[in-house]
Formats: C-alpha cells, sequence, structure tokens
C-alpha cells in the first residue's frame, strides 16, 4: 500500500446532538451476538440507531454508567475529543468518542422526556456539542485513529478488538507490516502474534466446534500461537512472508478444538 501524501484537515464545530450519530460499526460491538455491518445509507435507521444505543449503553445502562455519573458530578469536560465524519445525506457519524455521546444522548432523553436532575451538566451541550470534523480522511485514516486510541493508547480495547481492527487495516487496506507498526506504534511481534491467533480462530470455526466459539475465547488462541511446543504439536506452520498461517496436523488440531469446546449432546 502506498502511503497516503494527502493531509487532513480537522476543524473544531459545535454540533447538535440530534445530528451526532453512534457507529453501528465501531469496534467496540463487533463482538455482540446482535451484530451486523451497516452500510452507511442505513446508519441513520430508526432500527439500526436504537439497537446501537442499547449494545453501547448496555443492560441497565452498564456499559455507560461511569460516563454518566461523571456528567453529573463534572458537567461536560472536553478531555477527550469526540470525533466524526460527515454522513452523505447530512449528519456526522461517530468516529471516536461513542460512549461518551450514548451517555449524553441518554441524559438528554431523561431530561426531555423526564425532567431528570442533571446536576453540574449544563442542558446546553445537547445543542452545541464539541466534535473534531476530518475532512477529506478516508476510512483507513480512521482506522489509525482509533487504533491509536484503543491499541496503543490509554484506552484499550479487549484482545479480540484489537486483533479485528488490525486485521482489516493489514488485509482490506493493504497496509504492510512496517507501515501498521509506523503509523500505530504496535510492535510488529504483538501484530504478528494477533494474525496468528485470527487465523487459528477460523480454522475452529470451521471445525464441528466452530459455532462455540467466542470473542471471550480469543486470548486462549493468542496464548496457543505464542507456545513453540504447542504450535509444533499442532504442526503450526508460519510464513509471514507468504502471509501463511495454519496448523496442519489435523488429528491434534481436532484434540486442541475439542478441549476448547463442549463436547456436543448426542441423543440417546
Amino acid at each position: 500500500m502506498q502511503e497516503d501524501q494527502q493531509s487532513t484537515d480537522a476543524k473544531i464545530k459545535r454540533v447538535s446532538l440530534k445530528n451526532l450519530w453512534p457507529d453501528p460499526n465501531n469496534y467496540r460491538l463487533i463482538h455482540e451476538p446482535e451484530y451486523v455491518e451497516v452500510t452507511d445509507d442505513r446508519i441513520k435507521d430508526k432500527a439500526v440507531a436504537r439497537r446501537t444505543a442499547r449494545l453501547l449503553a448496555g443492560e441497565r445502562n452498564q456499559n455507560i454508567r461511569d460516563l454518566i455519573e461523571s456528567f453529573r458530578a463534572n458537567g461536560y469536560l472536553p478531555v477527550d475529543q469526540i470525533q466524526v465524519r460527515a454522513l452523505p445525506d447530512g449528519g456526522y457519524l461517530v468516529v471516536e468518542g461513542n460512549r461518551r455521546i450514548a451517555a449524553l444522548k441518554h441524559l438528554s432523553q431523561e431530561y426531555e422526556q423526564k425532567g431528570v436532575d442533571l446536576g453540574q451538566l449544563d442542558p446546553e451541550i445537547f445543542s452545541r456539542v464539541p466534535v473534531v470534523l476530518y475532512e477529506d480522511a478516508d476510512e483507513f485514516h480512521h482506522l489509525t485513529l482509533m487504533a491509536l486510541k484503543h491499541i496503543s493508547g490509554n484506552k484499550k480495547w479487549g484482545e479480540w478488538n484489537q486483533a479485528r481492527l488490525l486485521e482489516r487495516m493489514y488485509r482490506e487496506h493493504q497496509c504492510s507490516e512496517d507501515e501498521i507498526v509506523r503509523r500505530i506504534g504496535v510492535s510488529k511481534t504483538e501484530l504478528r502474534r494477533s494474525l496468528r491467533a485470527l487465523a487459528l480462530v477460523e480454522q475452529y470455526r470451521a471445525s464441528d466446534y466452530g459455532d462455540q466459539f467466542s470473542e471471550a475465547m480469543f486470548p486462549r488462541f493468542r496464548e496457543t500461537v505464542r507456545n513453540q511446543s504447542l504450535k509444533a504439536w499442532l504442526g503450526w506452520i508460519d510464513d509471514s512472508a507468504a502471509d501463511y498461517y495454519r496448523a496442519e496436523n489435523s488429528q491434534n488440531c481436532e484434540k486442541f478444538f475439542s478441549w476448547l469446546s463442549r463436547e456436543p449432546l448426542i441423543d440417546p
């Protein structure tokens, strides 16, 4: 992939909360059973927006409870920028800051419909949210922003979410290993470990036990591909030059997958 030489201009804007749309494809959500990829033309669909808000908030707002309480106690403190991109049909998609927007939308709804006490939060924020708009920024630029924040930054996602973002940069955008390392500061060892683990996950998903995979299992696959003895036992082929990672010992692979899984129930 050639390095993009075009500069990207950022502008600070004040935007109504009603014109800010949380990202239904946010990597924070990709492990959710209900997650489905959404195209830009459906982001404003009411059902999509409701599902996105529910997944971001979690059951009884557990995923945003800390932000709700912080806003009430301290008001809106622009410690972290909310980064957005313009949607083709108007409004803005939230690239970074989805939890904060979800928390503000919840408080706005509670304030308007129930008159709840906002504490130190000035309701004017609902009509004047400060955001950073990146003009002429493509998807790869936004992926880089998320990676800097949630992979090499101070607010890390889970291992599964990090690996999937790295995979998208590497495979869909054909960004070289060296370029990813340079752009986001992740080590080549960590990058390759993520790609190896995802390759093993795909083998597991293709096995008889594949329907049992969940994102919580991913750390086991990462530990497997860093264990030299276990890799040798699995007949692991590790050719980074050819981008080929695979366990070739099918018998041991089947045993290993069965150990990670529940045996299927057999009717008497």
